[in-house]
């Protein structure tokens, strides 16, 4: 199985750039990491990841965002020849099966939490009718669910996503601009009354998975999130 990864840091995705097979870049939960990763990857990184598949986290798009991050994006599909786009926006999803018809498109964890709940016929119409070829989850008995499918299923790797929200707990406040304090840091809070911590990372919380024989279920491909 290729190695993969998914890293918020460019000067970190140097430094890994040549262990892994396919680089992740971009963020699922906030618009600001994934436009500042954009414009970095774009001016700085071509050529060591021009031989490389290239996985882009896209985040819920408002609006007020849309048309300057659909410019940044559109400029990083020129660029590259072996692309995906994991999306969590459905507006994003009708551009790009409009616009860009070729490009891999994926539904990344926080709209893959409500498909692990749906059957395989209903999930496979949607998949078919927006040209989708992968779902990406933290939950493992989704590859047990759905051993017969038209879609690949890639298996997110050490924090399970728990909840996200537009509010930076950096900034404390919503915003379009920020001094991206939460690159290349995480927090682990303490839950009242409870042995578990959830980790604070990006503008999401997570729970670290408790499995670690990961490569003896049947997923397409296992993607490793770099956050410490």
């Amino acid at each position: 199985m290729k190695k993969a990864v998914v890293v918020n840091d460019v000067e970190k995705l140097k430094k890994i750039v040549k262990i892994y097979d396919i680089i992740g870049i971009g963020s699922e939960f906030c618009h600001n990491i994934s436009m500042k990763l954009f414009d970095e990857i774009y001016k700085e990184l071509e050529k060591i990841l021009k031989n490389k598949k290239i996985i882009i986290y896209t985040p819920i798009l408002t609006d007020l965002i849309f048309d300057n991050f659909v410019d940044k994006l559109i400029k990083i599909l020129y660029k590259f020849r072996d692309v995906e786009v994991m999306l969590t926006d459905f507006g994003l999803l009708e551009y790009l099966d409009h616009k860009f018809p070729n490009i891999k498109k994926g539904i990344s964890r926080p709209l893959s939490i409500d498909f692990v709940r749906m059957n395989l016929k209903n999930i496979n119409k949607f998949l078919n009718e927006w040209h989708i070829n992968s779902i990406e989850t933290n939950e493992v008995d989704f590859v047990e669910k759905f051993k017969k499918r038209d879609f690949k299923l890639y298996l997110r790797i050490p924090l399970k996503y728990v909840a996200a929200s537009r509010f930076c707990p950096y900034e404390r406040k919503i915003t379009y601009s920020c001094n991206y304090e939460c690159l290349s840091f995480y927090d682990e809070l303490q839950i009242k009354n409870c042995n578990e911590k959830l980790i604070l990372f990006e503008n999401c919380y997570f729970k670290k998975m408790k499995i670690t024989n990961y490569k003896k279920l049947d997923f397409d491909m296992i993607i490793e999130t770099i956050y410490e």
